[in-house]
């Protein structure tokens, strides 16, 4: 017997059990057809011609188009929505994808979490996604405020939401619960951070009542310029580094030369400059610790 596959539809090649059993093919052919490799399960309902070795993202869209076959009127919202803008979804994208429906309850199942319909309908990746400010807020109710600043703080940088939409749409679910976590986020929020280490840093020291200015130009006495900084502690001359190692270390010597002469510069200005990598935040009374201590010295 030679078994028939459907074409499969989107980028994906996917397909419906409905559209399978049109050509013939029944449950028992689609589990040897699974068996053989040449087609796999994406979600209940649906399959994808062949196998796909890809990022998790990539898996995720696929999940969500899966979504949009067998849910003719859902909408992708919350980490889903922003994971199909290129918004960061930390610390990881969650297993199931957040689809909002005509319904009254939350409803879960192995591949979707399902909720009522909230925010303003959009076009994201090609598919219907809420808009942004009720996804990073939605986002930030379900996975805190420490995720959702850093969501808010990209989609803000990259002008995809502003601070009117954001606070527009917490408007709607003041009071909710778990509405706290994005009252924070709000307060927490900048569009100047250009990463998600920075956005990790920021709210590390917002938590330690520390203030810190991203994105700060220092001049010298005569108006020259002298570097571009991530972090300075508001109203002192400590500067804060973010993952300053990484950032050179593609430029091999001479880019580490030059950092070197640039960061000589600044404390012949009188500046104090902490570093900070990736794996110091795994440690925030660390580096808490750090910047206390140089306003202490200061």
């Amino acid at each position: 017997m030679t078994d028939l596959l459907p074409l499969g539809r989107s980028e994906f090649a996917l397909f419906t059990t409905a559209e399978a059993a049109a050509l013939g093919l029944d449950r028992s052919c689609l589990a040897r057809l699974r068996k053989r490799g040449r087609i796999e399960s994406v979600c209940r309902g649906v399959y994808a011609v062949g196998r796909l070795e890809a990022p998790p993202e990539v898996i995720h869209r696929r999940l969500a188009v899966a979504a949009t076959l067998i849910y003719p009127d859902a909408v992708i919202s919350s980490a889903s929505a922003l994971a199909l803008r290129g918004v960061p979804v930390w610390p990881a994208l969650p297993s199931r994808v957040d689809l909002v429906r005509p319904l009254r309850h939350e409803i879960l199942t192995q591949s979707f979490r399902m909720r009522p319909l909230h925010g303003a309908r959009e076009s994201a990746g090609g598919l219907p996604a809420c808009d942004v400010a009720s996804s990073v807020v939605h986002f930030s109710l379900d996975a805190g405020p420490t995720a959702g600043t850093i969501a808010a703080d990209d989609a803000l940088r990259r002008r995809l939401v502003d601070a009117g939409q954001l606070e527009a749409a917490f408007g709607l679910v003041r009071g909710h619960p778990h509405s706290g976590r994005a009252r924070t986020m709000l307060t927490m929020s900048d569009g100047r951070r250009e990463s998600v280490g920075e956005s990790r840093l920021g709210v590390l020291a917002f938590a330690a009542g520390i203030r810190l200015v991203p994105q700060v130009t220092i001049l010298d006495p005569d108006g020259g310029f002298v570097a571009r900084v991530d972090f300075v502690v508001e109203g002192t001359k400590i500067i804060i580094e973010f993952d300053g190692m990484v950032k050179y270390a593609d430029g091999g010597p001479d880019a580490l030369f030059a950092e070197k002469r640039r960061e000589d510069r600044l404390r012949r200005l009188g500046y104090t400059v902490i570093r900070v990598v990736w794996s110091d935040l795994q440690q925030p009374s660390r580096v808490v610790g750090w910047i206390r201590s140089a306003l202490v010295a200061a």
